[in-house]
């Protein structure tokens, strides 16, 4: 998907496939079927995400593939996974956070149900890959042997429910939208201020007080409606109304200041502008530039993960082109020449 603006390129692209290499190769065709076999048997994984059932219909199964590589390791993402009643059904991020309950308790408290603005599903399905993938490789350093792996979206999401969904069986209670709130802990909360909104957590009885003394409201500590967590939730709009006509009363730069002064975990609501230019975000090296074919040099996320050694300076390739590196595998690894490399596309194989 382009958005406009975006001169032809894809961000979703850009935004996932840094330190890749894109080659192309049309799977319906019996000499890029070959191709792949070939790659297959030095591969050490293969993660595809097609509906259940094209790989077979492809010809390139786990079954197929396992005897000519057995230290494979072969990851299927889907929708609903390779079994069960909804495999064959389509998915999108959208249908299954819809699905998973995340809708269900997302939203403003009586408002209808809403999809977090980030792509949860899409993203906790290809962290759950990946994980799976690492366990998978461990497990083939003790046993030798690759192996399946069926990795559900819709699974995940179940997973993602955590105390939600606990609370359920123990309590019959269903969670539903508080907006920016918990059920469990006061004040949890989104608070406007005189220029912005922040965020502010004082749920242990250290934070609370410190957050009334900020605040001018040293009555609220001891006032039984409000002195223990459990009676701050059974009283949380009496609390935040009155937490909120003080905190419009200065900034959130102001508030922040004060706030982090005595350690009571707080920030502010960041557009994706104020994300990116965050000193903290700038530090860890989390907003990379790289060179690019197409735009000359792009902005792109960084690497979260710092394994000690590592740096977000190290060499990051940028996002491939598609088939950017036809000729750098298929000659270069698999020994076809120029040649045979202007037949293949000819022939659209490639």
């Amino acid at each position: 998907w382009i958005p406009a603006g975006c001169q032809e390129e894809s961000p979703h692209f850009l935004a996932a496939n840094r330190n890749k290499k894109s080659i192309t190769l049309n799977l319906k065709t019996s000499e890029a079927i070959d191709i792949f076999f070939r790659l297959v048997k030095e591969a050490d994984v293969l993660l595809e995400n097609f509906r259940p059932g094209v790989m077979k219909k492809l010809g390139i199964a786990y079954e197929v593939l396992r005897p000519m590589n057995p230290r494979l390791i072969y990851c299927s993402v889907s929708g609903f996974g390779q079994t069960g009643p909804s495999r064959d059904d389509a998915a999108y991020d959208l249908i299954i956070q819809g699905m998973g309950g995340a809708m269900s308790v997302t939203g403003e408290e009586g408002g209808k149900p809403l999809k977090p603005g980030l792509a949860q599903a899409d993203v906790m399905g290809a962290l759950g890959a990946t994980i799976a993938i690492l366990a998978a490789l461990h497990g083939r350093s003790q046993a030798g042997e690759g192996c399946y792996i069926d990795l559900a979206m819709l699974d995940i999401q179940i997973m993602a429910l955590g105390h939600q969904i606990v609370n359920y069986f123990l309590s019959g209670s269903i969670a539903k939208p508080m907006g920016t709130g918990h059920s469990m802990l006061t004040p949890y909360e989104t608070f406007p201020t005189q220029t912005y909104s922040i965020n502010i957590a004082a749920v242990t009885p250290g934070h609370w007080a410190d957050l009334c003394h900020v605040l001018g409201l040293p009555q609220l500590i001891e006032d039984p409606r409000f002195k223990k967590i459990e009676i701050r939730n059974r009283n949380k709009k009496e609390l935040l109304a009155i937490l909120e006509q003080d905190l419009r009363k200065k900034p959130a730069e102001e508030w922040l200041r004060l706030l982090k002064g005595k350690g009571i975990p707080c920030g502010p609501i960041n557009d994706i502008p104020m994300a990116a230019r965050q000193p903290q975000v700038l530090h860890r090296d989390m907003i990379l530039e790289v060179k690019n074919q197409k735009f000359g040099r792009i902005k792109i996320p960084g690497m979260p993960i710092r394994i000690y050694g590592m740096t977000g300076k190290d060499p990051v390739a940028s996002p491939p082109l598609l088939g950017e590196h036809n000729e750098e595998i298929l000659c270069g690894r698999l020994g076809y020449s120029k040649e045979d490399l202007k037949r293949l596309k000819e022939r659209g194989v490639i």
